[in-house]
């Protein structure tokens, strides 16, 4: 059953058994009067006041405005009736109030008369009701002490029954209130206290902190122990097993042996309570530490901002004042318009604030403006904060400063595009130039046949140099042509490199044989490759082994691979004249001659055909050589 339903059902239970009292008085059933024989009975005006002040429990705080005025209507001619009936106790007197509704014949002191402990608790309920409207700090608390205090009463009373003590001899305010009266008291107080929890003693003692803890632990030993045991050792004394002293004596070592039980048990869990809130204390304490260096690490390396739900920024960290150049005080109060450099459009924010507003990080790239007018680039992470209610009360923004990565970024991208128009230069220069070179190849060539027996002194010679020159620069721009078209319009496969390098040595069979060579490799992986280019890689680097051979022992040639963490490296290594160490670093060069051209044919292209087949699978290419002992080429492959 739920707390509202208590509220609403106690007060009408009150009603019901106060309305059966007043029925026991119009027709003399005495039961209803006095539950007890020869105890008090509860008098009619009693009954009358508990019908009143349970229904404006019921109406009070109600939205229906007549209602909640009725209630204070209630309390009022409560407050009234209770506080003229108190003050007939305090002078004295008597003024009719006792019998103005119905004439007490039962009751021979006072008849009429509720008791002044019931008069008492009546004005305290009354005026709880009373004060519910004033509605202050101070009115709040009042009631709270008021049903307290009516609560404590009842108990009491309660109590003094359950010890047949209600005698002239003992706890005289209770001398004359019924039973049932006590206990519609302390139902009363109750359902008051549950309405409201916030300033009652229902919320003290269901309340989280350690004091609401410790009130439940020791109210069953405060209020039941007590009584429980009084009630034994009255029992005991009027059996007559027992004498007044030895009941005391038995009374007093009885509650000091339970009392240390219990306290040990509570102790005892107080001290687990307070080791688990040292060790809650102590993992917080470490927790602040961590949150402090993450904060410092963060506001060392990121601009801060913290805004409420409409932009107004109520924090920036140092970083915001060292990069923008406003201070602190500058930003408070201001928007996010402040660095706003006009770069991004209306449209830009409108997006930005629509998938803040719906509780969505945004995630993005935004140029600002310093207070000295210059821009910056900042990658911005921006947090929507929620309340314990799931409202969104503020949006913390987290910003990098990457200036220097956009400005690297661009010129990244310039160079691309710079290097695309020079390979487009490149194929279009080296294609162009193999017309006119085939016409000067072929004019050469006829005026040596024809005209080279012709000429006199050293004409034949110069004619012959003309035509060794034309074929080489064909040859030249041959290499460049095909150098700037490495990659273009290429898709990865995947292959196995042995299949690669037995397509290899199928091509050049006829070196190998007429060399005497060897080419041997074992346990190449499968990859995704640029198939033709590899190939051309391959071919490269074992022609050169060939190529530079030393004179007094066959080439041998072995490839190898080794797989690292992201890739596979590769190594061609031969037994051939090696490279001296200070020409180490300009092999890949393009045009880069080594050797003596009229000893060793060839462009000078192919090592740089092999540096940019590497590079466009994203690898590596060095070389390590000894003069006279050969040399290893190493490369990497990523794996895709």
């Amino acid at each position: 059953m739920e707390k509202k339903q208590f509220q609403i059902l106690i007060p009408i239970a009150i009603i019901v058994l106060s309305f059966l009292v007043i029925v026991g008085w119009l027709t003399d059933i005495g039961f209803l009067l006095s539950l007890i024989p020869g105890a008090p009975t509860m008098k009619f005006n009693t009954a009358l006041l508990f019908i009143l002040i349970s229904f404006s429990i019921i109406m009070k705080g109600n939205k229906n405005k007549v209602l909640d005025g009725l209630a204070i209507v209630f309390a009022v001619v409560t407050f009234l009736i209770s506080t003229l009936t108190l003050a007939q106790y305090i002078l004295a007197i008597n003024i009719g109030v006792d019998n103005f509704f119905l004439a007490d014949s039962l009751t021979q002191n006072n008849p009429g008369r509720m008791s002044g402990a019931t008069a008492f608790c009546f004005m305290l309920l009354s005026a709880t009701k009373i004060l519910r409207g004033v509605n202050t700090n101070k009115a709040l608390k009042l009631t709270h002490y008021f049903v307290s205090l009516v609560a404590i009463i009842s108990l009491l009373a309660i109590s003094t029954y359950l010890l047949r003590l209600i005698t002239d001899n003992y706890v005289l305010v209770f001398n004359s209130m019924a039973i049932h009266t006590s206990v519609l008291f302390f139902l009363a107080s109750l359902t008051i206290s549950l309405k409201h929890p916030d300033h009652s003693y229902i919320g003290f003692l269901t309340g989280k902190y350690i004091g609401s803890k410790q009130a439940r632990s020791l109210l069953p030993f405060v209020v039941g122990l007590p009584i429980i045991l009084s009630a034994a050792l009255l029992y005991v004394m009027n059996s007559g097993f027992l004498n007044t002293a030895y009941g005391v004596a038995l009374y007093t070592i009885a509650y000091a042996v339970i009392s240390i039980i219990y306290f040990s048990v509570i102790f005892t869990k107080l001290n687990k309570s307070d080791q688990k809130r040292f060790q809650l204390e102590e993992n917080l304490r470490v927790t602040n530490e961590e949150l402090s260096q993450y904060k410092l690490a963060l506001d060392q390396s990121s601009i801060v901002i913290k805004t409420d739900v409409n932009g107004i920024i109520n924090y920036v960290n140092k970083k915001f004042v060292e990069i923008s150049g406003y201070s602190e005080e500058e930003a408070i109060g201001q928007t996010h318009r402040l660095v706003n450099s006009g770069h991004h459009s209306e449209a830009f924010f409108t997006e930005l604030w629509q998938t803040i507003e719906k509780g969505t990080v945004w995630i993005g790239g935004i140029k600002n403006k310093t207070k000295s007018g210059d821009f910056y680039w900042v990658h911005v992470v921006i947090v929507p904060l929620r309340d314990k209610e799931g409202k969104i009360e503020q949006f913390l923004s987290i910003k990098q400063d990457i200036t220097q990565k956009t400005i690297l970024s661009n010129q990244y991208e310039n160079l691309k595009l710079k290097n695309k128009e020079i390979e487009q230069f490149t194929f279009i220069a080296s294609h162009d130039l193999q017309e006119p070179l085939k016409t000067l190849k072929s004019m050469s060539d006829l005026l040596q046949k024809e005209y080279a027996d012709k000429l006199e002194g050293n004409g034949g010679k110069m004619l012959q140099f003309i035509f060794k020159a034309a074929h080489r620069m064909s040859d030249l721009v041959k290499g460049l042509l095909e150098y700037s078209i490495i990659g273009i319009n290429k898709e990865l496969e995947r292959v196995h490199i042995s299949m690669i390098l037995e397509d290899v040595k199928n091509d050049i069979t006829e070196l190998i044989v007429s060399n005497n060579a060897s080419v041997d490799y074992s346990d190449l992986p499968e990859l995704n490759v640029y198939p033709t280019e590899l190939r051309l890689l391959f071919q490269n680097l074992i022609q050169n082994a060939i190529k530079f051979k030393a004179a007094e022992r066959a080439p041998e040639i072995i490839i190898s691979a080794e797989k690292e963490q992201h890739s596979y490296k590769f190594c061609v290594k031969d037994n051939g004249i090696g490279i001296s160490e200070d020409q180490l670093t300009n092999v890949f060069g393009l045009f880069k001659r080594l050797h003596d051209k009229r000893v060793y044919e060839g462009t000078g292209i192919g090592l740089a055909h092999c540096e940019k087949i590497v590079h466009l699978h994203g690898g590596t290419i060095w070389a390590e050589s000894e003069i006279g002992k050969g040399s290893s080429f190493f490369f990497t492959i990523p794996i895709f």
